[in-house]
């Protein structure tokens, strides 16, 4: 089992990658009030052999840049369809050994390793779904590169509890998407704000819907985007349909917590939002 974090300080024992805080003694966490809860949603797929680097670079949205990944960085990018809308995302981080992990939600594995394996061919990888959880912290571990308010991951056998909730709060009143939005939305990629949050490159080489992405970003193309909402009410659920003033379709809502939320809007139709019988406005 292999196990990354914290700052790329990695050691090996026992022929086992394991990152520095599998050496603590986890009650001692616990006292310093350093508790890793576990993100049980999310899961972890492994591509491991020579080119693996390569193949994946080849695949998605960022730039993996080996240097980074080495020093124990996240990287955040995603798969898209030949058209440029969504299939996945994940955070990718890299072992002592060079095998890459990829930590994505855990509604996409099946789908997600399905494509990776039809795209490997040959090639002499192998790809797994790891075991190991997914612990979360707000500021230790290896950062999230999309936005500090997403805070920490780390992965190994170690945790102390669920941080769905705490992590769902602050990334939707930061108003940040994360997978289950996106998986609602099925958007194009740039609408995802994935250029201000690090989750593409224009720069590198080619890779899978680069060529609709290229173009909506040379055009200023993008026509929709995630935003922060307030309702009056308790926000409808994840799913609910938005109409404007004139009742035309507007959007839909992809999270929710409490009077707040997250909608995938159309810009030209944001004014006197309604959903569910409930009166919405865009936060900023």
């Amino acid at each position: 089992m292999l196990h990354v974090g914290f700052g790329g300080r990695l050691a090996t024992s026992l022929k086992k990658v394991i990152i520095p805080i599998a050496r603590f003694d986890h009650h001692s966490w616990q006292k310093r009030g350093m508790l890793l809860k576990q993100l049980p949603n999310r899961n972890v797929i492994s591509i491991k052999g020579e080119g693996a680097l390569t193949f994946l670079d080849g695949l998605v949205t960022n730039h993996l840049d080996e240097g980074k990944l080495a020093k124990g960085e996240l990287i955040h990018a995603a798969l898209l369809t030949p058209q440029g809308k969504y299939r996945a995302d994940f955070l990718i981080s890299m072992t002592q050994d060079g095998m890459l992990l990829l930590d994505h939600d855990a509604g996409l594995g099946d789908d997600l390793l399905r494509a990776l394996k039809m795209y490997k061919l040959r090639l002499p990888l192998e790809l797994k779904p790891q075991e190991d959880i997914v612990a979360w912290h707000p500021n230790q571990g290896m950062m999230d590169p999309r936005d500090p308010a997403l805070g920490a991951r780390s992965y190994g056998p170690e945790h102390s509890g669920d941080a769905t909730a705490q992590y769902e709060e602050l990334r939707i009143k930061a108003g940040i998407p994360d997978s289950p939005d996106f998986m609602i939305a099925q958007p194009f990629w740039l609408e995802t704000g994935a250029l201000q949050r690090h989750g593409v490159s224009m720069n590198k080489g080619c890779f899978i819907g680069q060529e609709v992405t290229a173009r909506m970003h040379h055009r200023d193309a993008i026509r929709r985007t995630f935003t922060k909402i307030s309702s009056d009410k308790a926000t409808p659920e994840a799913g609910t349909n938005i109409t404007d003033e004139q009742g035309r379709p507007a959007g839909i809502i992809t999270s929710r917590w409490g009077n707040q939320g997250l909608a995938y809007i159309r810009k030209d139709r944001s004014n006197n939002l309604q959903a569910d019988g409930c009166n919405l406005e865009i936060m900023p």
